[in-house]
């Protein structure tokens, strides 16, 4: 996929994270989807289908289901069968329905599993439950040659127990660990579990990623924090790359068909104020999904992420590396596609001191 500033003409949809269901078995404390068990079960057989039919017909190389709980639909193999060879597929799921629903016919056409684990049997039970369950499914997953992922979403009631929690992922087998920062988003809108910004956090995060490396994990993501050093490299927008591949490579399907440009736009209370701005493209109106590609929110986007600079980033030693920041963030608050990375004390400073 590129990663530098191409003609936006040739654009194509190369990714697809599709919220196939809004429901879930479980009912995390943090849940951005504010997922449940009578939640929208998303697109029925023949909807999804066509929905398959589609992607088979175009670019897309990677599609990432997700929920809600993408295993508690019942056609759910019936969806991974039908992909065509050569997309790779990959399941967020709380690993719960893991040993039983995923069949070895299917272990070929999966290139992953992500399996969400918030700490220590404690921890996890007192977020979301099934902690004995989700390990004994993981260590199964691993054992029948599955490649696993975990991701662990920082909080004020996990940052201590992030080290046991690393060296008991690590012994189990999964190559990849991803640390994500928590977001006021479904059941936590009033941001109740967030650290925030704080250093302190990013630098424990930090030790227990290089942690992860050591005992063998493959590959550790860091999402949500932005860490600039000032003798970073040139802000010239020639050398900076993509924000994201937002309404260029990649596009979220939600659970009620509605298609967008970037995956923040998904959750409820971020919807709502999409909708306000634009038409909001859904999945049955197209026969090609790179038709989507031409709607307003996905030009508007693709315009943010390649053609302009947001306020306050202009001359800024850091910009090759935040790469703007997420629109999608800068639109849920209120600044515009066009506004400060939300996460960006320079920007923010910047443009609070010009207003």
């Amino acid at each position: 996929m590129p990663t530098d500033l191409d003609d936006v003409s040739e654009a194509s949809v190369l990714t697809l994270i599709w919220h196939i269901t809004k429901r879930c078995n479980l009912l995390c404390k943090y849940c951005s989807t504010n997922s449940s068990i009578k939640a929208d079960y998303g697109p029925s057989h023949a909807e999804a289908k066509r929905i398959v039919d589609m992607i088979n017909r175009s670019e897309v190389a990677y599609v990432s289901l997700i929920g809600g709980e993408p295993l508690i639909r019942e056609d759910i193999i019936d969806i991974i069968m039908q992909m065509k060879d050569g997309i790779a597929i990959s399941i967020d799921t709380n690993g719960i329905l893991l040993q039983e629903k995923l069949k070895r016919e299917v272990y070929n056409k999966i290139d992953h599993v992500n399996i969400s684990v918030d700490g220590p049997s404690s921890i996890h039970n007192s977020m979301r439950g099934g902690y004995a369950k989700v390990i004994e499914n993981m260590k199964w997953a691993v054992k029948n040659g599955i490649r696993v992922g975990s991701t662990i979403t920082i909080s004020e009631y996990n940052i201590d127990y992030l080290e046991q929690t690393v060296r008991e992922l690590a012994s189990i087998g999964v190559q990849t660990i991803g640390f994500n920062r928590i977001r006021g988003l479904g059941r936590n809108l009033k941001d109740m579990y967030s650290l925030g910004d704080d250093q302190g956090t990013l630098e424990k995060v930090k030790e227990n990623a290089k942690l992860a490396k050591s005992l063998g994990v493959n590959k550790t993501i860091i999402n949500g924090w932005y860490d600039y050093e000032e003798e970073d490299a040139p802000s010239d927008l020639e050398d900076a790359k993509l924000s994201c591949y937002c309404g260029m490579y990649r596009a979220s399907l939600r659970w009620d068909g509605s298609l967008l440009p970037c995956n923040f736009l998904v959750y409820d209370n971020i919807y709502e104020k999409v909708i306000k701005a634009y038409r909001v493209p859904k999945v049955s109106e197209f026969n090609d999904i790179d038709e989507v590609l031409e709607t307003d929110l996905f030009t508007d986007f693709r315009k943010a992420t390649t053609e302009t600079l947001p306020e306050g980033c202009d001359g800024c030693v850091a910009l090759k590396f935040c790469s703007r920041g997420c629109r999608g963030e800068s639109f849920a608050a209120g600044l515009g596609l066009d506004g400060p990375n939300v996460h960006c004390n320079r920007s923010l400073q910047k443009v609070n001191a010009i207003a």
